[in-house]
């Protein structure tokens, strides 16, 4: 899951966490990331990457499609110096995939929910321009039309990996699972016409989208209602796949480790509403394929304690395990 997003989101976070009464917590020194630079928002973020606070580290904890960062947050000390800006599927979708995880649902302390964002299914070049619709592509594929590989998402275990299970067994026809190392190389190759499906944010397409030629085309979102940026698309349930799991969207949040003081959460949070609430926060998050999500630790604990649960029915349903 991408990426820069992270970086973009914590680097308008970072010079007021920094700021924050010395009796609360020590200087942050770290703002931990599960992924690697690129997406949709690269050009943005290295605009606002100069609004880092001084002394502190953005690190990137790159592998485990993102959970090598949450790990990394539960060795970290839990006095404010490291916080951890993550998708909360790494939190409450993971759990359920990894046996060996090295922590569970309960264990990042929730701070603040900052942006929530879509999934959208699309193709490229590689797929017919008669293919308009989710019936037109299972139609395509049922002929044997593809030659080229199926799906591709950011990673495996990831939401949008599971959203294309789903929608694979529900239209019962075969599109094979392609994982890539992110958002960025998986657009590559679906505009280069060595991927026909890329299902991943709806973020991922707006820049493409914006640009005219027709070289992608989404033919559907995730969730229970048509998307703000993409309101001409129809949803999953639109088009008759409405199973559970076809409805998801993700949230972008901020946790501190286990044990970390409630009113050092309390804190960062409330003074992300106020960064939420600024217009410029807003365009940004506009640019970026995102909404505001703005909730404190009690709010944030709770999509927590909800989407952990929802989770466990899928992957059943799925069988996805790390070696499948």
């Amino acid at each position: 899951m991408t990426s820069r997003r992270h970086l973009v989101l914590g680097s308008a976070l970072l010079p007021w966490i920094a700021a924050l009464p010395a009796r609360a917590q020590a200087a942050p020194t770290r703002l931990l990331l599960g992924f690697p630079p690129g997406g949709t928002v690269d050009q943005i973020s290295r605009h606002l990457s100069a609004r880092l606070g001084e002394g502190v580290r953005v690190e990137a904890r790159v592998g485990g499609g993102g959970r090598h960062a949450v790990e990394e947050l539960m060795k970290a000390p839990a006095d404010g110096s490291t916080l951890l800006l993550t998708p909360v599927s790494m939190v409450t979708l993971y759990p359920h995939l990894y046996p060996q995880l090295g922590y569970g649902a309960a264990d990042p302390v929730p701070v603040a929910a900052l942006a929530s964002l879509g999934f959208a299914l699309g193709v490229g070049p590689a797929v017919p321009a008669s293919v308009r619709t989710l019936a037109d592509l299972v139609g395509w594929v049922r002929a044997g039309g593809s030659s080229l590989p199926g799906y591709g998402t950011p990673g495996p275990g990831t939401p949008p990996h599971f959203i294309g299970a789903l929608f694979e067994r529900g239209a019962q026809c075969t599109l094979p699972h392609v994982a890539y190392r992110g958002a960025a190389p998986a657009m590559r190759d679906l505009l280069g016409g060595q991927l026909a499906v890329y299902i991943g944010p709806e973020g991922d397409f707006l820049p493409h989208l914006a640009a005219g030629g027709g070289a992608v085309r989404v033919l559907a979102v995730a969730g229970e209602r048509r998307s703000r940026f993409l309101p001409d698309v129809p949803t999953f349930a639109e088009q008759g796949h409405g199973a559970t799991g076809l409805d998801r969207r993700e949230l972008y949040a901020l946790f501190l480790p286990r044990q970390a003081r409630p009113e050092l959460a309390q804190q960062i949070a409330a003074r992300a509403r106020a960064v939420l609430a600024e217009p410029a926060t807003a365009a940004l998050l506009a640019r970026l394929g995102l909404q505001e999500a703005a909730g404190g630790p009690a709010e944030l604990g709770e999509v927590v304690r909800v989407d952990h649960a929802a989770w466990g029915p899928i992957v059943s349903r799925v069988g996805f395990t790390p070696e499948s």
